[in-house]
């Protein structure tokens, strides 16, 4: 009994992994939590697998919860002003959000992408830095026809934290991107599957 219900549940994961492949590939956006002491210096990072995938990676395993994770694939000409950008008024207490930073990215596979972060700063009761979220969408389509405007491009996001899709909504709406979200994989491979036939008409 025990082994059926253990190939069940590799079953099922198995195919909420496949779900959310296939979610990450038809909304290209990831999510990522960074964890600040109250000198805003970061302690800790927690990447969303969605994230990762964006990223061109799998999981932990070759892309762990390290902030060295994803500097050392940004690309070397972009190092410099993305951390300024990311680090630009943490300590100032009126600053809750950034404004949005695009960037070059080195994938596993050593293709280079473009991408563009914009996060959310929260702060503890004394106004220190305390956490902060974040959403990266990919945006190697729009740098390539730079014609495309944000207004013009749509996100999905998928989590089953609704405080989670509203922020996710709210950081995006920042730069003009339209975002639908839904609460799980099911239901967010049902809406991106009925965008992808209204396309197709």
């Amino acid at each position: 009994m025990n082994r059926i219900n253990d190939e069940k549940v590799r079953e099922i994961m198995e195919e909420q992994a496949a779900t959310n492949r296939i979610l990450t590939d038809l909304t290209k956006a990831g999510s990522w939590v960074i964890n600040l002491a109250p000198d805003g210096s970061p302690t800790s990072v927690q990447y969303g697998n969605g994230f990762r995938r964006l990223m061109g990676y799998t999981d932990q395993s070759d892309f762990p919860n390290e902030i060295e994770s994803f500097v050392r694939g940004v690309y070397p000409d972009d190092r410099d002003a993305l951390i300024s950008d990311m680090t630009a008024g943490i300590l100032e207490e009126n600053i809750v959000g950034t404004k949005a930073y695009d960037f070059r990215f080195c994938r596993k596979d050593g293709s280079v992408r473009w991408y563009r972060s914009k996060g959310l700063l929260f702060r503890d009761p004394e106004g220190r830095p305390a956490q902060y979220r974040g959403v990266t969408i990919d945006i190697t389509q729009e740098k390539e026809h730079d014609d495309l405007q944000p207004h013009e491009l749509c996100v999905l996001v998928i989590d089953d934290d609704p405080i989670a899709c509203e922020h996710a909504q709210l950081v995006l709406g920042q730069v003009g991107v339209n975002c639908e979200k839904a609460l799980s994989g099911a239901e967010g491979l049902q809406m991106a599957k009925v965008r992808h036939a209204r396309r197709a008409l």
